[in-house]
């Protein structure tokens, strides 16, 4: 997956406020690293709120369904075909 401009903005603002020693620099890469974190959450939620809209528009499942259950001991005993030669009468 290839990174997007806005993660790239990102990462070349984190770049900025480590590598800068002037504090009015500072606070400018500051300033504009906020921004862009904010587009970015910004973009990621209406990303998921377009994936809960498309999952919520899917069909549900069949009603008939068979439920997934785990048997008893005793039962998966009598649903087991009896090979032969293996009675224990």
């Amino acid at each position: 997956m290839s990174v997007s401009f806005r993660q790239k903005r990102i990462n070349e603002l984190c770049s900025k406020v480590v590598a800068t020693n002037d504090p009015a620099e500072f606070a400018d890469a500051v300033f504009e690293l906020r921004a862009a974190l904010r587009a970015q959450l910004t973009f990621l939620k209406a990303l998921v709120y377009d994936a809960k809209q498309t999952i919520a528009q899917l069909p549900p499942p069949p009603f008939s369904e068979r439920r997934n259950m785990e048997r008893r001991k005793m039962e998966r005993r009598l649903l087991r075909p009896k090979a032969a030669g293996n009675s224990r009468a």
